[in-house]
C-alpha cells in the first residue's frame, strides 16, 4: 500500500554514497509453509557466535535435512533474501552495517509508546488498540506476522515497540541479519508452549536456498498450522478498509476521520449491554500459504476417501461380516472448494476468530 511504502524505503548517507534498504520491505513480503519437522531439527542445534563483521565466519551454527551448516551474516541475509549480492557485496552497505543498531538493550519503550499510543506502557498489558494512527498499526500486524509471527497480533510485548520504533523512524537502521539470527538463537533455548516463534518462515527459506525442500520430501513433512491473512480481522481492527472489487485502503489518519473500534470488554458485563456484532462476509484467504495448506488438506481428504472406499469394497468381495462397532458407510470428507460453497464466509478464513477478544 501506498500509505506505508515511505516507512519501508530507508536510506542511509555514507561517505561511500547512499544505501538504499530494502530489507524491511522484503522481510514484510515473506510468505513460506512452515514445516515441523525442520523447524525443531534447526532450533535444536541452533547457536549464535554474534561475531562482529558481516563475513565473520561460523557465527550462525545450525543443523537441517541432518546436515550441519554455518553461515557468515552476509550469507545468511542472502540465503534469506534480505539483502542481494548486488547490495551485500559494497562499500556503503558495509558502513550501512556499521552504523546499524544491534541489540534493544537501552530501549525506552515508554518513550515511543507516549508518541504514538495512549496511557502507560505496561509489558504484557499493552494493546495495539492504544495505537493512535491505523498506518502504524498495519505495520505492527506486517511485524508480528512476519519477523515475530504471534498469535495473538493485538498484544504489543517490547520487541514489537522497538521494531515499530525503528520501521516509524527516519534516522533509525537495523542490522536485521545480526537481530533475526540472534532471534533464531534465542528462542531454541525458549521455546516452549505458548510462547512467541520468531522466524519460522525464515527457516523455510534457508531450507529452500540449500536445495532440501524438493516436491517430494516437502509431501512427507507435516504442516505447521498458521493464521491466515484475513481481511475480515484487519477491517474489524479499523487498519484497512475495503473499497470493494479487491482494492484495500488506510482509514483516515485524523482523529476526527477514525471509526471507534469495537473491542469486547475484559469484565463481566451484564447479558444484553454488549452491542451486538454485524455479520460480515469473510473472503477466501489467497496468500500462498492458505492456497498452499488448502491444497495439501484436499489432497488428504482424497486420499482418505479412496482408503475407505478401497477398505468397503475389499469386505464386500471377500464377503467379510461388518463388525457392529465399525460404521455402516465411512464419512466423506468434502473438499475446502465444496465446503466453501456450503459455508460461504465461513471456512477457515478468520482462523479462532471465536476466542479473539476485539470483534
Amino acid at each position: 500500500m501506498e500509505a506505508i511504502e515511505p516507512y519501508l524505503d530507508k536510506s542511509f548517507n555514507g561517505v561511500h554514497g547512499q544505501f538504499l534498504c530494502h530489507g524491511w520491505k522484503r522481510i514484510f513480503h515473506i510468505q513460506e509453509i512452515v514445516y515441523e519437522e525442520l523447524l525443531i531439527e534447526f532450533l535444536a542445534m541452533v547457536s549464535f557466535a554474534r561475531k562482529d563483521g558481516i563475513y565473520a565466519d561460523k557465527n550462525l551454527t545450525f543443523c537441517l535435512g541432518d546436515e550441519r551448516g554455518t553461515l557468515s551474516l552476509a550469507d545468511f541475509a542472502l540465503r534469506t533474501e534480505i539483502y542481494i549480492p548486488s547490495e551485500v557485496h559494497t562499500e556503503s552497505y558495509q558502513q550501512y552495517i556499521a552504523g546499524c543498531v544491534r541489540n534493544i538493550e537501552g530501549f525506552k519503550a515508554q518513550l515511543h509508546w507516549n508518541a504514538i499510543a495512549n496511557g502507560v506502557y505496561e509489558k504484557g498489558n499493552a494493546q495495539e488498540s492504544d495505537i493512535h494512527s491505523p498506518v502504524h498499526r498495519l505495520l505492527h500486524r506486517l511485524i508480528t506476522n512476519t519477523i515475530n509471527q504471534q498469535q495473538e497480533g493485538d498484544n504489543c510485548p517490547t520487541i514489537d515497540v522497538f521494531f515499530l520504533w525503528v520501521v516509524t523512524s527516519d534516522n533509525t537502521h537495523v542490522d536485521l541479519p545480526f537481530l533475526l539470527a540472534d532471534f533464531l538463537a534465542v528462542r531454541a533455548g525458549k521455546d516452549r508452549r505458548g510462547s512467541p516463534s520468531y522466524g519460522d518462515m525464515l527457516i523455510t527459506r534457508l531450507s529452500h536456498s540449500y536445495g532440501i525442500l524438493d516436491k517430494h520430501e516437502a509431501m512427507m513433512l507435516t504442516v505447521k498450522p498458521q493464521n491466515p491473512f484475513s481481511t475480515l480481522l484487519y477491517k474489524r481492527a479499523n487498519i484497512v478498509v475495503d473499497h470493494g472489487f479487491g482494492n484495500f485502503g488506510i482509514p483516515d489518519d485524523t482523529p476526527r476521520g477514525q471509526v471507534p473500534r469495537r473491542v469486547r470488554p475484559r469484565g463481566n458485563v451484564p447479558e444484553g449491554e454488549e452491542p451486538p456484532v454485524v455479520p460480515e462476509v469473510d473472503e477466501m484467504p489467497m496468500d500462498p500459504y492458505s492456497v498452499a495448506r488448502r491444497r495439501f488438506e484436499d489432497n488428504l481428504a482424497r486420499s482418505g476417501n479412496y482408503t475407505k472406499m478401497g477398505i468397503d469394497y475389499l469386505m464386500e468381495q471377500l464377503h467379510f461380516p461388518r463388525l457392529a462397532h465399525f460404521p455402516p458407510t465411512y464419512p466423506y470428507e468434502p473438499t475446502w472448494d465444496k465446503l466453501w460453497k456450503e459455508q460461504q464466509g465461513g471456512a477457515g478464513g478468520s482462523g479462532d476468530g471465536g476466542d479473539d477478544e476485539e470483534y
